[in-house]
């Protein structure tokens, strides 16, 4: 059995993921800003058709963890829509992201994004 101090670091480190139970592919997604610092809760989203002429349909979202890192894992690598169009955003940055999995089964995306500064207060002087 692990020390409590032990588990709770290991949990913290994990990497966030969702599984779409479909099949052996993953895709490993970073996500930074511009100044090369991971964000933390950064969305990341697909819609992911299967079945029989693609009329079976599922959401999948999972948040990035601090290390600005997620997972989405159970892909099939025939898939009815290709590319599978990932969308990745923090607050008002967005991003797509286009994966193969029939060219890539499983693959890594470094994603930056251009997240906007802070607003600054308006001069109370004025």
């Amino acid at each position: 059995m692990l020390p409590a101090l032990a588990l709770g670091a290991e949990q913290k480190d994990a990497v966030p993921s969702v599984d779409a139970g479909r099949g052996p592919c993953t895709v490993d997604f970073h996500v930074r800003d511009s100044n090369k610092k991971p964000i933390f809760n950064a969305t990341v989203y697909v819609r992911y058709k299967y079945g029989l002429f693609g009329l079976r349909r599922m959401e999948l979202q999972v948040g990035t963890n601090a290390d600005g890192r997620a997972r989405v894992t159970g892909l099939s690598f025939k898939t009815r829509e290709e590319p599978l169009a990932f969308r990745v955003w923090y607050h008002d940055a967005a991003t797509t992201v286009l994966h193969y999995p029939a060219a890539d089964c499983d693959e890594q995306f470094n994603v930056t994004l251009q997240t906007a500064s802070p607003p600054t207060r308006a001069d109370p002087s004025h």
